[in-house]
């Protein structure tokens, strides 16, 4: 990059399209001795690992995290040479192989706490329940109307309800805990 080419990007320029999380998780993708290759993709895919740890924390936010500190893994990726490729594959490694989810929450929570990530609420970060406006009213009461279809088994009903929400770009994901949606 060059500023006389004018293909410089700056910081305050990228955070209108991206919250700061995505960028500094796309920044901390490369290591700081390699040169960064900025792009759409790379921040993308910076989205939608900080989407698959949300979606970890919000799937357990009612267990009590337990504060067992930065995971060893993690560690010493970051203390080899401040390694933060090492680092996130040590955190893919926490998410696949820690059983205990009050462990789990733990060490992703202190991870997030040392390298800045992870500071928001799972729910908003993911968009469950948030629409502009006062959409958000009339979009709970179609979702509920379509979980009283479902219980009286008016299957066709629900249907109809759920691609309606599809037309108007909005998403929803049955839990056990029953319905979110999400702008899609």
């Amino acid at each position: 990059m060059s500023k006389s080419l004018g293909n410089t990007l700056l910081a305050h320029d990228l955070i209108q399209d991206q919250p700061g999380e995505v960028l500094r998780l796309a920044l901390l993708s490369a290591h700081y001795r390699q040169p960064l290759d900025w792009t759409a993709h790379g921040v993308e895919q910076a989205r939608k690992y900080l989407d698959r740890l949300y979606k970890i924390l919000g799937d357990l936010k009612d267990v009590p995290a337990v504060d067992c500190g930065v995971p060893d893994g993690v560690m010493d990726a970051l203390c080899d040479d401040l390694n933060t490729p090492m680092a996130m594959a040590a955190i893919n490694d926490l998410t696949r192989t820690e059983t205990d989810p009050a462990r789990l929450k733990g060490g992703l929570l202190a991870i997030g706490h040392l390298l800045g990530l992870l500071q928001a609420d799972p729910q908003e970060w993911l968009g469950y329940g948030v629409a502009s406006g006062g959409d958000a009213a009339a979009i709970d009461a179609l979702v509920q109307e379509r979980q009283d279809a479902k219980k009286n088994k008016d299957f066709t009903r629900a249907d109809e309800i759920r691609k309606t929400l599809e037309a108007q770009g909005i998403m929803i994901e049955d839990t056990p805990a029953g319905p979110k949606w999400k702008k899609a």
